[in-house]
């Protein structure tokens, strides 16, 4: 093995280590657990009935109510895509 090789070879080692201390400590974060795609429409529909929204032009106060009740247990860009796809 050449020189070369050797270093090529220990930094990618240095590399696959330095990765798995920032995988480890990311772990070690207690993130919510993901809700999942049922409770979150069954969510989303008992804001609808609550605010009796029938249109796009109530998805700012559906949204709202939404957003409080799932407390970052689900994605934004997601609620608001199934807030569309039930109010269209």
């Amino acid at each position: 093995m050449s020189l070369l090789e050797k270093i090529n070879t220990d930094l990618k080692v240095a590399m696959k280590a330095k990765h798995a201390e920032k995988l480890s400590a990311l772990r070690a974060i207690n993130l919510p657990e993901q809700m999942s795609d049922d409770e979150l429409t069954a969510i989303i529909q008992s804001a609808i009935n609550e605010t009796g929204a029938s249109s796009m032009k109530d998805m700012g106060k559906v949204m709202g109510i939404v957003n409080k009740k799932v407390a970052g247990k689900a994605e934004g860009k997601i609620i608001a895509q199934k807030v569309k796809s039930l109010l269209a």
